[in-house]
């Protein structure tokens, strides 16, 4: 609630847009929600409750064009450590089942080029989202990075991701998704879009995002 006063007193300041879904739907619900409302040729996206600094953009914007994709990691994570261990071990898991090749897939920080939802679809609801999307793009020949950023330590909301209701979800989308066979080496992608080869798909007409002076 505190975020979304937060976001309607920007938006009477700067152009801003607020999506507000009538009930809760989950994390990945609203990632989803997000993307399809974008506008921009670049998508960065970062969690709302100012774990990180967005100036640190900087450092996802500069790993473009040599990458398609730009993935933040908590370097240190600034949470304690069951949670920490908990992230260790998700991302290890979905790793070894989807091939998202990520050290910590769930960062909420990170730069993508909207081009790449022209070429899947997203289905988890929940906290599978990330991995499913990094999964995606890497069957598609997107080339993925992994940049240090800083974390600070939650200052308003909730963790909600230790909730045995939302680890049971991820768990249970994951096994979805693996039974579905979303493995690097077998279709994953939307019958809409034909699998393009590695590194193919790349649209080089994309340049580097610009940040705001």
């Amino acid at each position: 609630r505190q975020a979304a006063a937060e976001a309607r007193g920007a938006a009477a300041a700067v152009p801003l847009r607020v999506l507000r879904p009538d009930r809760s739907l989950g994390y990945g619900a609203a990632l989803r929600r997000g993307f399809a409302a974008s506008r921009g040729r670049w998508i960065l996206y970062a969690d709302a409750d100012r774990q990180f600094d967005l100036a640190e953009a900087a450092r996802l914007v500069a790993r473009v064009p040599e990458h398609d994709l730009v993935c933040g990691y908590r370097a240190p994570r600034a949470d304690g450590p069951g949670r920490v261990l908990l992230g260790r071990a998700w991302s290890c898991l979905v790793d070894q089942l989807l091939g998202t090749g990520l050290r910590d897939v769930n960062c909420g920080l990170k730069l993508l080029p909207r081009a790449l939802f022209e070429r899947i679809d997203l289905e988890s609801r929940g906290a599978l989202v990330d991995a499913e999307l990094v999964a995606k793009a890497r069957r598609l020949g997107f080339r993925v990075a992994e940049v240090p950023v800083t974390h600070r330590a939650r200052r308003h909301g909730e963790a909600t991701g230790a909730r045995p209701a939302v680890i049971g979800r991820a768990l249970a989308e994951l096994w979805r998704a693996r039974s579905m066979s979303l493995h690097p080496a077998a279709p994953l992608i939307s019958p809409r879009a034909p699998v393009a080869k590695p590194r193919r798909y790349v649209d080089t007409r994309l340049r580097p995002p610009r940040l705001a002076s």
